[in-house]
């Protein structure tokens, strides 16, 4: 018996650049979107994904829209615990709330949990992919892959740099940060 899902409903995805390529928006009015181990095997019209996988569980959302993955441009990381922590002038809201739990980012074992709850929040909101503003500290960055590693999810991200008007656990010469990095 498969453990694979086929969800049917309409389906709107492009697999290619739509602003480029002519077609490469796709729309399956009686789609099939068939997800095995948490990832994508296929999609397309419900009849012809559906024969690539008979045994698989239809979960019917006839009368709804499925799209199939989203791509977040611009997400930080360091940032998942104070969502919400508005109300502030940017530069208040940056001393206040931002910066210090950056400053928290040190710790590598908070540090993980808060990789692991961020690529599960981005994954529960369907996100497949993600550019995201990493750490000030290389072993927070590496939580972050290590989680997207585990999780099957596609970050791009790098180290954080800065060295002006940053409290002092997140600041340091550029240099610094780049060889503490690569060790």
């Amino acid at each position: 018996m498969s453990s694979a899902q086929l969800f049917r409903a309409s389906i709107f995805h492009t697999t290619a650049n739509p602003f480029h390529d002519t077609g490469a928006l796709h729309t399956h009015p009686d789609g099939g979107l068939l997800v095995r181990d948490g990832r994508i095997a296929a999609c397309g019209s419900f009849d012809e994904v559906r024969s690539a996988d008979a045994e698989a569980s239809v979960i019917d959302w006839r009368g709804g829209v499925v799209l199939p993955g989203f791509v977040d441009t611009h997400v930080h990381y360091p940032q998942l615990r104070i969502v919400g922590r508005l109300g502030l002038s940017l530069l208040d809201w940056l001393e206040q709330a931002a910066l210090p739990e950056e400053a928290r980012m040190a710790d590598v074992a908070y540090a993980a949990d808060t990789a692991a709850r961020f690529v599960a929040a981005l994954a529960a909101n369907g996100t497949t992919t993600a550019l995201v503003f990493g750490a000030h500290f290389a072993p927070a960055t590496a939580s972050l892959f290590e989680a997207a590693a585990a999780s099957g999810l596609r970050i791009v991200s790098g180290l954080v740099v800065s060295d002006r008007f940053v409290p002092r656990p997140c600041g340091s010469p550029p240099r610094a940060r780049i060889a503490t990095a690569r060790n």
